[in-house]
Parts: C-alpha cells; structure tokens; sequence
C-alpha cells in the first residue's frame, strides 16, 4: 500500500494570507482504534491506524500526540471507551481526544465510528461509515471519516492549513491499491484465478511494493502454486524484509512443500518482526512438533498465551503437546483454562478425558465425556469412551447404555458390541451378552485382535 493515505484538503485561504505555521497548535490525543470484532488481522491494524494518524497530521492547527507520547500508556491501553480516557487525558493537560471504533454489523458489512471528546466528557463532533465488503476496505474510509469530524474547523483555521498532497500520494488514485482491493473480494468469494491475475498486475504497477508481491504469492498457494508462490514470496520480502506476514507465509509454503528447515527458519522470524502474529506461532508449533522437537512447540505456545491470553485453542492445544510428552497434570490444566474460557469448544473434550484418564481420574473423566455427548449426541466414540470411563468408575449398567448407543450411533462399532458383550454377560445378561458377542465375531476383521475374538467365542459356548 502507499505509505501516505492523506486526502487532498481543498481550503480556501482567507483574504489570500497565510499566517504563519509557527502559531500555537492545539493538542489532541489520539487513541488507538478499539475492534470490537477480530475480522481485521492483527497485522493491519497498524496501517490503518497509522492512515488515520497521517490524515490527522494535515491538519496543522493540531499537535496530534499518540499513546507512545503519553506518559500514561499503560493506563490508556486498558481503554476500550471515552470515558476510560477522559481523566488520563484531563491529568495530561490535553484538552480533547479523538476515539475510534470498529464493529461487524453482519457478514460483510462493518462499521467505523470516530467522535471527538473534550477532557470534560463533551461529544464535540461525531460521524460513522459503513463498509459493505471486507474488514480490511475500512482504510479506504478514515479521510473522510476524519475530516467530517474537523470540518467545521476548516474555515477557523484553514489559512494556516491548506495542504495538498500529489494523486500519486494517495492510496485512492493507485490503479495498483484498487487492484488488490478488488482482487481481495474476489479471493474472499473463492474465485482464486481471477484475484490472482489482479494482484499480478498491481505488482507490475507498483513493482517497488512489497504488498502485491505477497498477495500473489498468497493466491499462487490457495492455487497450489508453490514453486511460483515461494519466487513471489521472496520478491516479497526482498523488498520489505520487516514484513512479518511476508515471512509467515514463506514458512507456510515451505511447509506444504514439506520443507520444514525453510518453515521454522521463516516462522520464527516471523514471530521476532511480530510477536502478536498468532497464526506464525500456530503453524511454527506444528512445524516444530512434526519434526520430533515437540519441547519446543510447548515453548512457542506457552510464549503466546503470554501475549494472548483469552484464547482457547492456545490452551487446547499446549494440553494436547503436554500429554503427548506425558505430563498429564498440565494438559489437563491447560486444557481446564481452555474449557473456563469457551465451553462450548468441543474439540476440549476428548484430550481433557484423556487427562483425566492418564491421572486415573475416572469420575471426572465419566463426566467430561458427558459434557461432550450433550454437544455431539450422535457421536458414538463419545459413548463408547463414556462406558469406558464408567466401568472404570464400577458402573455397569450405565456403562451397558452407553455402550448401546455408542452401537446405536454407528452399528459397525466392533469395539463397543464386544464391551456390551462383556458388561452384560458379568451381570448376566446372557442373551444380550450372547447377541452382542457374536456380532462383535461378525464384525472384528482387524489383524492382532484374534485373542479377543478367542475369548467372544468360549463366552458364547460357557453361556
């Protein structure tokens, strides 16, 4: 993208006289844009906020100050509303503020919102754009959404602030930034060729950019282009090596090219240019974890959870590693944060039991097994591990009617029949058990199971 997004002020001078731009400038703070949905990636928010902060910049009767030049950030970063910023900038001495939000109203239409505050609380000016079409299109919007909110401004001050910027300057004017616009909506509605050949020719417009380069390189992957998506991948990152995205989705081609060494080395820059890139600590985990260094995918999660610290499938899968290396008791804390943050996730479950089993906690084991067959009741591995679970716990009737619907929900389930078998036959149930165990013999083909259908048989003839 043009690193200026600025829209060209059309002021009028006053009498033709420009007075002096060394006057007092008014101080105005503004605060880091609030998302109140997670549809924009991280790693966009900083340009949008940084288009905001230049067309902010144009108008030079203010001295606009961000969270960097406050010396109360730490306080500021907590903020998620106007009321939050009013005493820390009172305390400042700046007498106003400018607040952004962004918010999803439904699939493909969002909103941005911005108002001016004073250090008393006041609503000076407010205004609000929709967006219909991607997250990301929102940057298309902030002139005009900053100007509407300084406009009655411009005749005040607008002898001491005319300022244009060249069309080229402008990210509106750049066929190459409509071309990827574009190319994104094609590539969000699946129509993968047709984005792709807007991105190629938008690195052909803008061939010192690094944005378009990677955009290809992300179609040509979709596409199952990898030797293509790796040669525009590091076009990409030749000419912006701090690109931290350009560098995760290097590592993600080489890693669906099986290149692993390539993937680690590229996804750990990834994470060093951007530490809240959640996506690069994802895949370097499994990266790292498919090549036997599974100590090391431990690391990397447990350094995310650091940064970000509400989402579950951090700790849905940090459980998982921990029990692959065999220390039950922090999978299953790990996967207990998990479940106190969504309970609804499902995939929590199965490797929480598993915890549960491996520390011979079969009661809570019994129990986590129930809390998933309420989300998946057609799941017959989730009742069949739910008998499982309560034989351990000595009981056998209810473990004999999770066992029938674990049949029940899929009738070929060898292993179940041949549990029902077994539970109904200790409290004799003999024509159940008999049944049972016979279309376990019926069913079990699988090689090293002889012994088991050894024992289904002289069950059957000892009845």
């Amino acid at each position: 993208m043009i690193k200026h997004l600025v829209s060209v002020l059309a002021l009028l001078f006053f009498f033709g006289v420009i007075m002096s731009t060394a006057q007092a400038q008014e101080r105005i703070y503004v605060h880091p844009i609030v998302y109140r949905s997670e549809d924009i990636p991280i790693e966009e928010r900083d340009y949008i906020f940084e288009v905001m902060h230049e067309e902010l910049l144009a108008y030079q009767w203010l001295e606009v100050l961000t969270i960097e030049d406050m010396g109360n950030a730490a306080a500021l970063k907590k903020c998620s509303d106007p009321s939050c910023i009013i005493p820390q900038i009172k305390k400042a001495g700046i007498p106003r503020s400018v607040f952004v939000s962004f918010e999803k109203l439904k699939r493909r239409s969002y909103q941005i919102s911005a108002k001016t505050v004073t250090d008393k609380g006041q609503t000076q000016f407010s205004s609000s754009m929709v967006e219909n079409g991607p997250a990301s299109e929102v940057r298309y919007l902030i002139p005009t959404l900053i100007e509407n909110l300084f406009r009655t401004e411009f005749a005040r001050h607008g002898n001491s602030t005319a300022i244009a910027m060249n069309d080229e300057d402008t990210v509106t004017s750049s066929g190459a930034d409509q071309n990827i616009a574009r190319a994104d909506e094609l590539m969000e509605a699946g129509e993968t060729s047709q984005a792709l050949k807007l991105y190629q020719e938008a690195a052909q417009m803008s061939p010192e950019l690094s944005l378009p380069h990677r955009k290809t390189a992300e179609a040509l992957l979709e596409s199952g282009d990898l030797a293509g998506a790796m040669q525009a991948i590091d076009s990409a990152i030749k000419k912006d090596s701090s690109d931290a995205r350009s560098h995760y989705i290097k590592g993600r081609i080489a890693h669906a090219g099986g290149d692993r060494i390539t993937a680690a080395r590229s996804l750990e820059q990834a994470v060093k240019l951007d530490s809240k890139l959640t996506e690069a600590y994802f895949l370097a985990a499994q990266v790292a974890d498919e090549s036997g260094r599974t100590s090391d995918a431990i690391r990397l999660f447990e350094a995310l959870k650091v940064i970000q610290q509400d989402e579950p499938l951090i700790y849905i899968n940090l459980g998982k590693l921990y029990l692959k290396v065999k220390n039950a008791l922090a999978g299953r804390d790990a996967l207990l944060r998990a479940r106190n943050l969504d309970e609804a996730e499902a995939s929590l479950y199965p490797p929480l039991a598993e915890a549960y089993e491996s520390l011979g906690d079969w009661h809570n084991a019994a129990a986590t097994y129930e809390s998933l067959i309420a989300m998946l009741p057609d799941c017959a591995a989730c009742h069949y591990n739910h008998g499982r679970a309560l034989d351990k716990c000595g009981k056998a009737g209810d473990a004999i009617s999770a066992y029938r619907k674990a049949t029940e929900a899929d009738p070929s389930f060898a292993d179940a029949w041949y549990n029902l078998g077994i539970d109904c036959n200790e409290i004799g149930r003999q024509e159940e058990a008999r049944a049972s165990l016979q279309k376990y013999i019926e069913l079990e083909n699988r090689p090293g199971q002889e012994a088991f259908v050894k024992k289904a048989r002289n069950l059957i003839e000892n009845m």
